[in-house]
């Protein structure tokens, strides 16, 4: 086995995409988890995906999974990469890859949970 584990996209010969969580846990701002990377083409970022609420198998197999749903036709793929206890966030880091033309295009996105406050009993 490789020290990482990707998933990857084919592209035009000199395009690539390539998605990947480290093997060994690390702690980052006090939090346990796995340290990322993502790269499109001359992009190329690093991300932290916590492991409170998912496995490192859990991130691999959602990213595998988007990814053959984006080749199979569907006209995204939504890559969470930190999944944490709603309790303690009202965000889900992500990164969208979708296909222009013949090419794959990655952007950054924030999905922002909504909640509802409970409203005070009415007084008569």
């Amino acid at each position: 086995m490789t020290s990482t584990y990707a998933v990857g996209l084919k592209m035009s010969k000199n395009r690539k995409f390539n998605i990947s969580l480290s093997p060994h846990k690390t702690i980052y701002l006090g939090e346990p988890g796995w340290c990322g990377r993502i790269s499109c083409n001359e992009l190329e970022e690093s991300f932290f995906s916590p492991s409170g609420c998912w496995s490192r198998l859990d991130y691999l197999v959602h990213w595998k999974t988007q990814l053959e749903n984006l080749l199979a036709g569907q006209s995204f793929a939504k890559l969470i990469i930190s999944w944490r206890d709603f309790k303690d966030s009202n965000f889900i880091p992500a990164w969208i890859v979708f296909k222009v033309e013949q090419e794959f295009a990655l952007r950054n996105k924030y999905f922002f949970l909504i909640t509802k406050e409970p409203q005070p009993s009415r007084i008569s």
